[in-house]
């Protein structure tokens, strides 16, 4: 299973910014940008997205707890699959 895309919705001071990550060969990405370009904040999404979004997030400055919403497809066997993940206590994966 593979990120093809990671849509930060709603998270740290970003809003509805997508990074797309095309299947190449080798599947080897790497990120640059100015400092304060959102590099740590991407790094930080993508955990949440994976494991959930801790009791308390560095990452509500911008954007209410509760609105914080970060997306990706994945893809697995050529197989799209689009999920969301929420901040919140119980059903945080849409």
């Amino acid at each position: 299973m593979r990120f093809t895309r990671l849509h930060l919705d709603k998270y740290g001071h970003l809003t509805d910014v997508a990074l797309d990550l095309p299947t190449r060969a080798p599947d080897l990405y790497l990120v640059l940008g100015a400092n304060e370009a959102g590099k740590t904040t991407t790094q930080d999404a993508i955990a949440d997205f994976l494991f959930g979004f801790g009791h308390k997030t560095a990452h509500d400055h911008r954007h209410a707890a509760a609105d914080l919403r970060v997306g990706a497809r994945l893809e697995a066997g050529g197989a799209p699959l689009e999920v969301w993940r929420k901040k919140g206590r119980v059903n945080t994966l849409l």
